[in-house]
């Protein structure tokens, strides 16, 4: 399994570092746990380490790190319009 570190700023739908460790998941954790150290007095930087059998299934399944914010709005958007759901978004 791929291990990926993700630092996102929640606020902006920021993708602040992506760093890819291979299949190293010792050292993807100790990088993750030093960075949540260094972020840990801002609560909109969320620090993961992310594992996967390759990068499209990353994407698939935790999609809002790869994707602007106004990317997600739409998205979110499109899938209220098909349920008869607002979005909130003025």
């Amino acid at each position: 399994m791929t291990q990926v570190l993700v630092v996102y700023r929640r606020s902006t739908g920021e993708l602040m570092e992506c760093r890819n460790f291979g299949e190293d998941f010792a050292s993807a954790s100790r990088i993750r746990l030093e960075r949540e150290m260094s972020e840990r007095k801002n609560p909109d930087i969320e620090v993961v380490v992310l594992s996967s059998s390759s990068d499209d299934a990353f994407r698939q399944t935790h999609g809002r790190y790869f994707k602007g914010i106004e990317q997600l709005w739409a998205e979110i958007g499109t899938a209220t319009t098909d349920t008869g759901v607002t979005s909130g978004k003025k």
